[in-house]
């Protein structure tokens, strides 16, 4: 498993236009969001309910804070 890389189950799915947004399942993160392009998301389209594999480009993360 690569260093930025995860296991989740995809829990929704929201199509915004040009983009598609996954809000993710992952153990021991309370929130854990995707926002990809469409024709990413259509190249390896799933469903709530998937298991997925996610991995980013350390700038690609947008870490937010309470």
């Amino acid at each position: 498993q690569q260093l930025n890389s995860l296991r989740a189950t995809v829990s929704t799915l929201e199509y915004h236009g040009s983009s598609v947004r996954l809000e993710l399942d992952v153990q021991g993160v309370d929130e854990f969001t995707v926002t990809m392009g469409e024709a990413d998301f259509y190249c390896a389209p799933v469903e709530p309910g998937d298991d997925v594999h996610a991995s980013w480009d350390d700038d690609s993360v947008h870490l937010l804070t309470r």
